[in-house]
């Protein structure tokens, strides 16, 4: 299996979700330094993956975690349902693409999309959104030292 970051394995969490046309999306995350993303099912046995409805709780609790807040809109479940949807990923990858894949700040490859804010969660427009890597989305937006 491709390694998708430096964390030590036991923080690495895999999983898939169906949708209703059958369609598989498999997804990693890292428990320790946040890093998410998707996975190709042919790097993984997709039939060993656990469903991510059911480690969506543990998804939450370790983004609240690592960010150190409660009240913020993507900490419910909500927000983890539209994030983990065909729509969703059709969108970040849109913007992904329209940027190609730079992280507006740092200038290095982008793997995050973040929310400039959440006025349009669901229907957002592409100025809402802008692409950044993982550590400036968590450093800068997350832990404010920028805005």
């Amino acid at each position: 299996m491709t390694a998708h970051c430096n964390c030590d394995i036991k923080y690495h969490v895999y999983t898939k979700k169906t949708y209703g046309n059958g369609t598989i999306h498999c997804h990693f995350f890292c428990q320790k330094c946040g890093v998410s993303r998707s996975v190709p099912k042919k790097d993984i046995d997709v039939n060993s993956l656990k469903d991510y409805n059911d480690v969506m709780p543990a998804l939450i609790q370790m983004h609240k975690d690592l960010l150190g807040a409660d009240n913020e809109p993507w900490a419910n479940v909500d927000y983890y349902n539209y994030m983990s949807s065909e729509e969703w990923f059709n969108k970040r990858q849109e913007i992904l693409d329209k940027y190609d894949h730079i992280c507006q700040i740092c200038y290095y490859e982008a793997n995050d999309i973040h929310h400039l804010n959440y006025a349009h969660l669901g229907n957002e427009y592409n100025f809402e959104l802008i692409p950044l890597c993982r550590a400036c989305h968590i450093n800068y937006y997350h832990k404010g030292k920028i805005k």
